[in-house]
This record gives C-alpha cells, sequence and structure tokens, in this order.
C-alpha cells in the first residue's frame, strides 16, 4: 500500500470538518486560501506545501465541540491551547517530524497576534508561557494560515459568497499591522480581487480544487510503515476527543491484531489488522461529546447519529486513498452476519475473516473497558455475551472460539495496550497542563 501525506492529512480534514457542521469544509478552504496566499507571497514551494500540509489539520487539537464555539471567532480570547495540543501530538509523530518537521510549529502560533510576537510585552500569559517552553521561532506561515483562519470564520454560508467580497476584505484590511503582517494582507488583497477566487470556496467546488491542488502538488510518499505511524497519530485525536472511550482504539488494535495472529495472517495483514483498529473509529469525531458521553440510553434520533460513524470512517479513509483491505476492515466493524448491523448492512458473504475480526475485537474491547454506566466485566459474562451474539449470528462464532481458547493470551495484550497508552496519554496531558496552566 502506498499513498501520500497530502491525502491523509486531506482524508482527516474531512472528518474533523464533520465535527463542526456550522463551518463547512472549513479545514479545506483554510489550506487552498493559505496556499494562494503563500504562492502570491513567493515562498518557497517546500514551504507551501508544509503550509497546504499544517491548514488541512490545523485544528485537530480542538477536543470538544464547547471548545470550538470558543476558538471559532476572529478575535477569540487565548486560544492557544488547542493549537499547543495539536502541536504536542505531531510531535509524537516519527514520521511527521522527519519529513514535514515544520508543520507542528506552523500550527502551534497559528492564533499569535502578529503585533504580540513582535512585541512580547502585550503577548497573553499563555502565549509566553507555550514560547517560554517550545522555544520556536514563528515563521510567516503561521500569520498566513491565521489569515486563512480568520477569511474562513468571516464567510456566512448562507449567503452568496461574492455579496460578501467586499465586508471580508475591509476587515481584514483594518487587521493588517496589528492581528496579521502587512505583507501576508497585501497578498490576500491581491488575490481576492478575483471573483473566481471566492467561488472556488463554495461547497460546491472547493473540495475539487483541493483534490486538484494535491494532484499536481509534489507528493510525500507514505509507505506501509510511515501509515501506521500516521494511524496511531488519528488514532491518538480519536481517543482524546471523549474520556469515556479513551485508548478504546488502541485495545480494539492490540485484540485485532492478536486474534489475527492466532489464526495465522502474515506480518502484512497484521499490521493491516493493526492500522483498521486504529481508524475504525475515525468517523467518531464527527459524533457530538454529549451524545458520545451520554449515561442513559440513546434516543433514536442520537443512535442515528452513531450508526453515521461508520460511514464516515469508510469515506475518511476512501480520500486518503483507499488503502487496501484496511478500508473495509476499519469501516466494517458494526455489520452483523445476518444483515442486521450497519451502516451498509453487510451480510455474512460480503464480510471477509478480517472485517469479522474487526468486529469482535471491537466487542470484546467495549465490554472489556470500564464505562460510566457499569463497571469493568467480569471474563465469564463477556464470554456469555460473545457466545449469545455468535449464536445469533451478530458475530462469527469461530472466532469467539479462539477468544474462548487463548482468553488470557489476548486479555494480557489488551490489558499492556491499555496501560501503556493510559501511560503515554497521562505524560501528555501532564506537559500540555504544564504549559497551558503556567
Amino acid at each position: 500500500m502506498e499513498c501520500s501525506l497530502l491525502r491523509v492529512f486531506s482524508g482527516l480534514s474531512t472528518v474533523l470538518d464533520l465535527a463542526h457542521p456550522e463551518l463547512i469544509h472549513h479545514h479545506k478552504v483554510v489550506a487552498y486560501i493559505s496556499l494562494n496566499v503563500a504562492r502570491e507571497m513567493n515562498l518557497e514551494p517546500s514551504a507551501q506545501e508544509e503550509l497546504f500540509l499544517a491548514a488541512l489539520i490545523h485544528d485537530l487539537g480542538i477536543l470538544s465541540l464547547r471548545e470550538s464555539r470558543d476558538i471559532y471567532q476572529i478575535e477569540a480570547i487565548d486560544p492557544h491551547r488547542h493549537a499547543f495540543i495539536a502541536y504536542t501530538l505531531l510531535n509524537e509523530v516519527p514520521f511527521i517530524k522527519k519529513r514535514v518537521p515544520n508543520i507542528a510549529n506552523i500550527i502551534l502560533y497559528h492564533h499569535a497576534p502578529w503585533q504580540a510576537m513582535e512585541n512580547p510585552a502585550i503577548r497573553t500569559a499563555l502565549l509566553k508561557a507555550i514560547t517560554r517552553y517550545t522555544k520556536v521561532d514563528i515563521s510567516i506561515t503561521s500569520y498566513i494560515l491565521s489569515l486563512a483562519d480568520k477569511v474562513s470564520l468571516l464567510i456566512q454560508p448562507d449567503k452568496f459568497i461574492l455579496h460578501q467580497v467586499d465586508c471580508i476584505r475591509d476587515r481584514i484590511e483594518q487587521i493588517s499591522g496589528t492581528l496579521l503582517p502587512k505583507e501576508a494582507v497585501e497578498a490576500f488583497l491581491e488575490i481576492s480581487r478575483k471573483e473566481s477566487f471566492w467561488l472556488a470556496l463554495t461547497p460546491s467546488y472547493i473540495e475539487d480544487f483541493v483534490a486538484k491542488e494535491i494532484a499536481k502538488t509534489s507528493l510525500i510518499s507514505v509507505g506501509e510503515d510511515d501509515f501506521l505511524e500516521l494511524s496511531r497519530f488519528i488514532c491518538d485525536i480519536v481517543d482524546l476527543h471523549s474520556p469515556f472511550t479513551a485508548i478504546h482504539s488502541h485495545g480494539v488494535s492490540a485484540v485485532a491484531e492478536k486474534i489475527g495472529e492466532l489464526l495465522g495472517f502474515s506480518g502484512e495483514e497484521l499490521r493491516s489488522l493493526r492500522i483498521a483498529g486504529y481508524l475504525h473509529d475515525l468517523g467518531k469525531i464527527a459524533v457530538p461529546e454529549d451524545v458520545l458521553e451520554k449515561n442513559d440510553k440513546l434516543t433514536s434520533e442520537e443512535f442515528a447519529v452513531v450508526k453515521a460513524h461508520p460511514f464516515h470512517t469508510y469515506m475518511a479513509i476512501m480520500e486518503m486513498g483507499g488503502c487496501g483491505e484496511v478500508l473495509n476492515w476499519a469501516s466494517f466493524h458494526h455489520e452483523n452476519l445476518d444483515g442486521s448491523g450497519y451502516p451498509f448492512h453487510l451480510r455474512e458473504e460480503e464480510l471477509d475473516l478480517g472485517a469479522r475480526i474487526m468486529r469482535v475485537a471491537d466487542v470484546f474491547s467495549s465490554l472489556r473497558e470500564y464505562r460510566p454506566y457499569r463497571s469493568v466485566m467480569a471474563r465469564p459474562d463477556i464470554l456469555s455475551i460473545l457466545r449469545k451474539m455468535a449464536d445469533d449470528r451478530a458475530i462469527d462464532g469461530n472466532i469467539v472460539s479462539v477468544i474462548e481458547k487463548h482468553y488470557e493470551e489476548i486479555d494480557a495484550v489488551f490489558l499492556q495496550e491499555q496501560f501503556t497508552n493510559h501511560q503515554r496519554y497521562q505524560r501528555l496531558w501532564r506537559e500540555i497542563a504544564f504549559v497551558t496552566m503556567s
């Protein structure tokens, strides 16, 4: 399997945007504006590409809708925490640090006012703390990203875009030399004279224009081992969105890989199972946290929202390039053998062994984890539920038999994965808290 970093980030951006439906295609709009401003300023091609990549995922550190309501305004009060979270997560990925080391830095300061960075005395307390801790110099690309972000937030989706042009241009010009450097604003004002620039930003066209830019950009290739790293990074973003399901995807990944090993899967297939486990709940980024964290039974309307998440996963991985068998294995984890699952209602003959393993691994991990509405379930109860689901033709009985026979091995792998990543998340949150609460 070969894909490109831009395609991976483009697929991720689609799901990030689904989490904030009030801002249509926000990440792609910001990416397109950023790239065009950078070109107008004649930045080096490598700087343009890193900016494009950063813009596609710039708000990955927003972990709740409540937080986004505060941040998504043109002059948000101290909005740097989510940028630091993104910076911290990106720096956990060796592939990104090696191949595109500047994207974390670009995102880190994409809400930093130009005047505050020029004059340290007027920085906010949080910005001072981040600057001291990271010791990262701000580049013009961070200001371009900031400009593009502000333009996107000024666009009103319920009004024809060409009717808004003068107002948006005036607003950006008003903050030239204060929130934004003059050279970036001048470049924006030049390219935004064209009606075609604005029309490309509309929901009807933005995805096509971004795809066109990806197709003509010098792509950073992502190999199989690299994609394993990136999928683990995406897994972190998914799991950190809800403390009630934190580390879930890591557990599913480990259990699926172990079951595959016991069933004689090849090394390449085991890696695909691991990746599919990391990515299977990618679409849950689009599910509001009040639904994910609800203690009571979901209403039919709430459950309908949840039932969409495997489809979001499917479409995001498709945008990443399909990624071979990972696409189906990650996306079919709620399909039942009798066709009663969701969202595709596939039947037994349409679900290969990898997809069936993912289904069972997801159920096992969910039962084995703590939930606010119940304690951790004991082995007899877990096996009883799995066996009943197999008898009802929801899951594969042969895979359940593997769990029954090798319960201690599978459980040990699950617990080790949970412990390792719990420790890692604790370290990340201590680091984030140390800086953002300074």
